[in-house]
């Protein structure tokens, strides 16, 4: 495979638009928009690459729960290909955020297990990898702003030497 590998955790995103303010305790106000989408830039790379006909290979984490489902039908809805699962646990590894997206700016609300690509080993990463040749060989990792700035060469030690390394920087916001 020549082309694009890319390893990241699956984030559901559900996008609340044009309602007048967010709720009091007890109360329920209505949006005019809503949108459930496929969320972060490490996930939407290779679906958009390989629409441009650039191969692709997509490493991420699905459990056997209700998230997992519908992100693999948000993938199916998108046209990802060549996506290889990693998890095999009984919890809930696709990340869940809630936007609530105002007119100047937007507050998001997520869960995270925690369960992605730091519970995989050098070996589990290098057999995803090792199918490219190494002269086209890319990686594209994403990292949180906060985690580089806690523990900025921890998320890229552990990838082989032989790959070329491009980081996607995601804001916190992500």
């Amino acid at each position: 495979m020549n082309g694009v590998a890319v390893i990241s955790q699956l984030t559901i995103d559900c996008i609340y638009a044009d309602f007048p303010r967010f709720p009091e305790k007890g109360e329920e106000l209505y949006a005019k928009h809503f949108e459930m989408t496929l969320g972060g830039g490490a996930c939407v790379t290779p679906i958009r690459l390989s629409k441009m006909g650039v191969p692709t290979r997509f490493g991420t984490f699905f459990g056997e729960d209700m998230l997992s489902a519908t992100a693999r039908m948000l993938l199916d809805k998108y046209g990802a290909t060549n996506v290889h699962n990693f998890y095999k646990g009984d919890k809930s590894p696709v990340i869940f955020s809630t936007i609530y997206s105002y007119p100047d700016d937007r507050g998001i609300l997520t869960y995270d297990s925690g369960i992605g690509e730091d519970s995989l080993s050098d070996d589990e990463i290098y057999d995803f990898l090792k199918g490219a040749d190494n002269s086209n060989k890319i990686v594209i990792r994403a990292f949180r702003i906060s985690d580089l700035i806690s523990d900025p060469f921890h998320h890229i030690v552990h990838i082989p030497v032989l790959f070329q390394i491009i980081m996607v920087v995601i804001p916190d916001i992500e």
